[in-house]
């Protein structure tokens, strides 16, 4: 199966699902692989959130990544630390994987929600499974700046 420049894959319709291709499956430049999420969980592959399984090989070259989340809320706890979910049952054979992740609800998919500042997306093209990255609250980086500083003084103060 190959998802020509413009082409959209999706692996459920209006809710997650599984998706099994026999063969190889090529994601062409510029095309778009459209996932799911039905709820903030990690777990549920296929039922929870849309997965594909790629008999041959998977290849992926400079394409999007639009990911809908029902019930989305950023400032959720679940949003604040490392998440991953097995999307595709393998890594790349091939392609450099996906370049642009975007973020919609369900009642706006024309419309990006911004993330940038609750974290980042990443696809590992090792094990074909989507990453989330949560940025550090400030309050956990300020702290960490003032204990080097004490242990910096620490170290120079002499005895």
């Amino acid at each position: 199966v190959t998802v020509n420049s413009g082409g959209i894959l999706a692996a459920g319709e209006d809710s997650s699902g599984l998706l099994t291709v026999s063969d190889d499956l090529i994601f062409a430049p510029n095309s778009v692989f459209f996932w799911e999420l039905g709820s903030q969980t990690t777990s549920g592959r296929g039922t929870n959130y849309d997965a594909v399984n790629v008999g041959g090989s998977l290849e992926v070259s400079d394409s999007f990544f639009k990911i809908v989340v029902t019930g989305l809320d950023l400032d959720s706890p679940f949003w604040d630390t490392t998440q991953s979910w097995q999307v595709f049952d393998k890594g790349l054979g091939a392609g450099s994987g996906f370049d642009s992740f975007q973020l919609f609800t369900p009642a706006d998919l024309n419309n990006p929600v911004s993330y940038s500042s609750y974290g980042n997306f990443a696809f590992n093209t090792g094990n074909g499974s989507l990453v989330w990255s949560a940025v550090p609250e400030p309050t956990t980086g300020t702290l960490l700046v003032i204990l080097m500083g004490v242990a910096l003084l620490k170290r120079r103060r002499p005895e």
